[in-house]
């Protein structure tokens, strides 16, 4: 499973070193998704493991709605790790907010 979240967070990672002060957003942005209700803790789980990448939080668990807080400067990440789970779970998004 994280084979392809390795090679497209170390072209994202290689892309802000190369210019640090580059296109790195400076907020936390809000994306909400509708999952499977026994999809959620297994996909805080994940995000736990990339620390400082995204916080996540059940809106919702009889209807499986959670909010994946996404740290700036991470969406790339985010985005890769999140294909890579809509293999195995149902992610269904339904909103993003910016904070």
């Amino acid at each position: 499973m994280r084979g392809p979240v390795f090679s497209e967070a170390t072209i994202f990672f290689e892309t802000i070193a190369g210019n640090p002060m580059g296109d790195v957003p400076n907020q936390t942005i809000e994306k909400r998704y509708r999952v499977h209700r026994k999809a959620i803790s297994l996909i805080k789980f994940i995000l736990e493991g990339y620390d400082g990448l995204a916080v996540v939080t059940t809106r919702n668990a009889a209807r499986g709605e959670i909010s994946v807080f996404v740290a700036p400067g991470c969406e790339a990440q985010w985005h890769a790790i999140r294909a890579d789970l809509s293999k195995q779970v149902f992610i269904q998004h339904v909103e993003t907010r910016f904070s």
